[in-house]
């Protein structure tokens, strides 16, 4: 009884760790532009050395792109992995699959609403696919983990 008590707390507390994490996604959308991309443009600046030392050739607007897309694939996967734990993916869980895509779809049509920004159906797909790699990986370390304790 105890357990599920701890189990329950513990269980409130993840689910306020997803909604201060949403807010900080959502908070960056809210970041104009200008903002944003002066943001993204010196993580690129950062990284184009390391690209050019593997002697790849790559203009700075594509590699600026994918820095960008990649952002949005990392925050949604960091998403998935706060959502997992708070507990089990079937189907009554249905929260977690609504979560998934409103919390995307919710992002871009912040950005809408945003100075120099715009929602994107190609960036939910890509938060999409950040949520889903995100759960698979989480639900392939517990299987790894439930693995090393039975086996």
């Amino acid at each position: 009884m105890a357990e599920m008590k701890t189990q329950t707390k513990n269980n409130k507390w993840m689910w306020i760790i997803v909604a201060i994490y949403l807010f900080l996604i959502w908070h960056n959308s809210m970041e104009t532009g200008t903002a944003s991309g002066s943001l993204s443009r010196s993580i690129t600046l950062a990284i184009l050395p390391w690209v050019e030392k593997t002697g790849f050739t790559v203009p700075f607007d594509t590699l600026h792109f994918y820095v960008r897309k990649l952002a949005h694939f990392s925050e949604y996967f960091v998403l998935a992995l706060l959502v997992y734990p708070a507990g089990r993916f079937n189907h009554k869980s249905w929260p977690k699959w609504v979560l998934w895509p409103a919390s995307s779809i919710i992002d871009e049509s912040i950005q809408h609403f945003v100075p120099g920004r715009y929602g994107s159906i190609r960036d939910v797909c890509i938060d999409m696919t950040g949520y889903i790699t995100g759960i698979f990986i989480a639900y392939l370390v517990r299987l790894m983990i439930n693995d090393l304790k039975n086996g």
